[in-house]
Parts: C-alpha cells; sequence; structure tokens
C-alpha cells in the first residue's frame, strides 16, 4: 500500500474547547426505505475498499453520511486545536484523496488531511465547513434510520462479512444509546490511520474537488 508523508502545519492556533454533545434517536431500521440501495451501495463500496472494516466502522460511516458533523459543538478556536493537535501526530497513512464522497449523491464529504496539507490548502477553510456542517442543519435523522435498515437487509442477504444476528446485536447497542457517534475501530485506526473532516459537500471549494474525489461505485 503506498503511503504519504506526514506534512508539518507550522501556524494554527492552539485554543479552544472540543464537546461531544448526545444525540437524539434516529428512526429505527425497519421498512424498507425509498431510496434505501444507495446506502447498500456505499456499505458494499467501504467493505471492498477497507479490509477488515467492521460494524463500528461501518455505522460510523452511515451516520456520517446522514449526519454529517451534527454530533460536534465547538467554536473556531477550540476547531483549530484540534486540528492542530491532529496533524501534530498525523504521521504516514495510505495514499487517499482530497475529497471522499460519503454517498452516490456527495452530500456530506470526507475531506483526507494528508492530501490536504500536502497540496498546501488553507486550514481556516477547512475548519469553517466543517464548524458550519457541526451546526446539525445538514443532519437527516430519517436518512440515517434508512441507511441502518439496507446495513441490517444486506447482512441478511449474506453480503457484509457479518451474520444478521451480530448486525441486529450492534444496531440494539446503538438504538439503547440513541444513535451516537462513536470511534473507528482500534484495527482500523491502526491500519488505516484515518485523518479527515467531515464536511457538507456545498461548503467544499470546486477547486478541492478538481484535485481528486472517490465517489461511490
Amino acid at each position: 500500500m503506498s503511503v504519504v508523508r506526514r506534512v508539518p502545519l507550522s501556524a494554527v492556533a492552539m485554543v479552544g474547547v472540543l464537546v461531544v454533545a448526545p444525540t437524539e434517536r434516529a428512526p429505527s431500521a425497519g421498512s424498507v426505505c425509498e431510496g434505501e440501495a444507495r446506502w447498500s451501495t456505499l456499505a458494499l463500496e467501504h467493505v471492498a475498499r477497507y479490509e477488515g472494516l467492521e460494524l463500528t466502522d461501518l455505522y460510523k460511516l452511515l451516520h456520517q453520511a446522514t449526519m454529517g458533523s451534527e454530533h460536534v459543538v465547538l467554536d473556531v478556536a477550540g476547531a483549530r486545536d484540534w486540528l492542530a493537535r491532529e496533524i501534530a501526530e498525523l504521521g504516514d497513512g495510505p495514499a487517499e484523496p482530497l475529497v471522499d464522497r460519503l454517498g452516490a449523491d456527495g452530500a456530506i464529504v470526507r475531506v483526507h488531511l494528508r492530501p490536504f496539507l500536502t497540496r498546501g490548502h488553507d486550514p481556516e477553510r477547512l475548519i469553517e465547513a466543517f464548524g458550519e456542517t457541526a451546526s446539525g442543519r445538514y443532519a437527516d435523522r430519517a436518512a440515517l434510520g434508512c441507511a441502518l435498515n439496507a446495513m441490517r437487509n444486506l447482512a441478511s442477504e449474506g453480503k457484509p462479512p457479518w451474520d444478521v444476528s451480530a448486525v441486529d446485536a450492534y444496531l440494539e447497542t446503538r438504538d439503547a444509546a440513541g444513535h451516537d457517534a462513536v470511534h473507528h475501530s482500534d484495527a482500523y485506526a491502526g491500519r488505516y490511520r484515518p485523518a479527515y473532516r467531515v464536511v457538507a459537500r456545498e461548503l467544499v471549494p470546486e477547486t478541492w474537488l478538481g484535485e481528486g474525489t472517490e465517489p461511490s461505485r
């Protein structure tokens, strides 16, 4: 697997607060939703793309694709502080697109930090886009319910590498927790060293999109 090298960032303020707020319950997975196929496509694409993807990583993907960064409450100074600390510990990682679309419509994207820094983009622009996405106006709780329904239906069809009982048990824990946000699994974090910001597609400059994207296939 090819890697990109750590890129230092010298001028990012380190002041502020990061707070994770509770997420209200999304609709429970159950009935078939209109447009559910797009979430199935996204899930299968990432299962194939990231070997060893665990249930929590798939849930995180679908949560981000439908809720954006809604669970994060922070001020601009806090966003700078968080970004600075992550950059300081970035290290090497896999080759990644600058912008990774989460779903066929691309309403929410992941902006990967390594190519972002390598190409010399302004961190302040990313901080602003992330903060606006975190406001919650891009969150779609109905879509989250449909995405989780797609996750279970795929398991019932034997498509992901988990059986339906494991998926049901996992989704029950997430339902009990109010469909909160989760961290990547230790295995995924160790192997892929994910470093990105989740932002709304409409807040991403067109110049970034022209530098390499990874839409759903």
